[in-house]
């Protein structure tokens, strides 16, 4: 079976800072891949490289066997038009309602009616768990966890085949983790989707992954069956998992933080 995601050899750098280093994954088709590991270890530059936020230095990415680095748009758009995303603190449009967020890509990519799409928005609104008075209010309005639950009707509202997200539950309390958590499996699963979900949230690592993959210095160390990450015997990943300051990863300093 063909990969529906399959990057390989991927490289991307900040002036010195080497941030993605011969990075290969590949994520099957209705699978649910978690990506693991600490700040700064490239797995949001990863997904930014994917979307075409970021241009990879070289390397391939490819959407059910087609490449996408180095097409023009056109051809990229093709590919794009059929991912949901849920940025790292929501990314709602403050000027628009929250109807009118999740309704975004029907109106203006499905070319769906206003009505048509305020109707499709207050359903997915529902699915949520948020009634249809929320659809009238802004984003300020409402809570983080509201928030969260808004930019994940919003991804899935257009039923793309494959869904990112990027930290989907940081900062938010535990009730509202595990809300975020089980929509995202049940969403998933309802869609049919391919998801990639980067993480810190080890819970939400187990919850929602069929496959956990780490990235540490810009490529992938470990990969394996969500069920098998606490057994596993890779000494970073321990670590990681358990929160050790002792272990083969290392904080980063520089000299004015040390000052």
């Amino acid at each position: 079976m063909e990969p529906k995601l399959s990057v390989s050899n991927l490289y991307k750098s900040f002036g010195e800072k080497q941030v993605l280093s011969n990075l290969s994954i590949d994520v099957m088709p209705g699978e649910s891949m978690v990506i693991i590991g600490g700040s700064g270890t490239g797995k949001s530059v990863l997904i930014k490289c994917i979307l075409g936020l970021i241009t990879p230095d070289s390397g391939s990415i490819k959407i059910d066997g087609h490449e996408l680095v180095g097409q023009p748009m056109a051809k990229r758009q093709k590919f794009l038009k059929n991912i949901g995303m849920v940025f790292q603190g929501s990314a709602l449009f403050d000027s628009l309602t929250v109807w009118e967020n999740v309704a975004f890509g029907l109106m203006y990519e499905k070319k769906m009616a206003r009505e048509q799409a305020k109707e499709k928005a207050l359903t997915l609104l529902a699915t949520v768990g948020l009634d249809k008075r929320v659809g009238e209010l802004f984003p300020s309005e409402i809570s983080g966890g509201m928030k969260r639950r808004v930019a994940l009707a919003r991804a899935i509202s257009t039923e793309p085949n494959l869904l990112f997200f990027d930290e989907p539950t940081a900062g938010l309390d535990p009730i509202f983790c595990g809300v975020i958590n089980t929509l995202i499996r049940d969403c998933v699963k309802k869609l049919g989707a391919t998801a990639v979900t980067i993480t810190h949230d080890m819970h939400s690592a187990r919850t929602v992954g069929d496959e956990v993959a780490m990235i540490h210095d810009g490529h992938i160390i470990w990969k394996g069956k969500a069920s098998k990450v606490d057994s596993c015997k890779n000494p970073y990943v321990q670590q990681f998992i358990n929160g050790h300051a002792d272990g083969p990863i290392k904080l980063e300093t520089t000299a004015e933080e040390v000052a």
